[in-house]
């Protein structure tokens, strides 16, 4: 437990809980991917995933967008390949795709006649 003082010095005891929180995928996506079935292995699998936040990163930096943006598209990106097989969909692509949808959440402001040339850059 911890104290906390709290207004006019009253000191409260405080439990701490550690966050209960919803998984962002069911378990039996996490142990066969839609690229496992596919017959993608896992090694690659993790490869190209990581490959793509990468792009985000570097897409994010030359865009100036703010660090929060590229968390969001990354977090897309990752969710749409525990739905969908990399086989199916190029991840350089899917990333562009990710990052617009991000700046839409997030509200920055970008359009997709930017984005599109730094990844056209970025894959050269």
């Amino acid at each position: 437990s911890l104290q906390i003082a709290g207004p006019r010095n009253i000191v409260q005891t405080a439990t701490w809980r550690p966050l209960e929180m919803a998984p962002p995928v069911p378990a039996e996506v996490l142990h066969c991917t839609p690229s496992e079935v596919d017959g993608i292995s896992r090694d690659t699998e993790e490869e190209l995933r990581a490959f793509g936040v990468v792009l985000l990163q570097r897409a994010s930096l030359l865009l100036r967008l703010p660090q929060q943006t590229c968390v969001t598209a990354s977090s897309v990106l990752q969710r749409f390949f525990f739905r969908r097989s990399l086989a199916d969909f190029d991840v350089r692509i899917t990333a562009a795709a990710s990052l617009l949808l991000a700046c839409k959440l997030q509200g920055s402001d970008r359009r997709l006649k930017q984005i599109i040339p730094i990844f056209y850059r970025l894959h050269l």
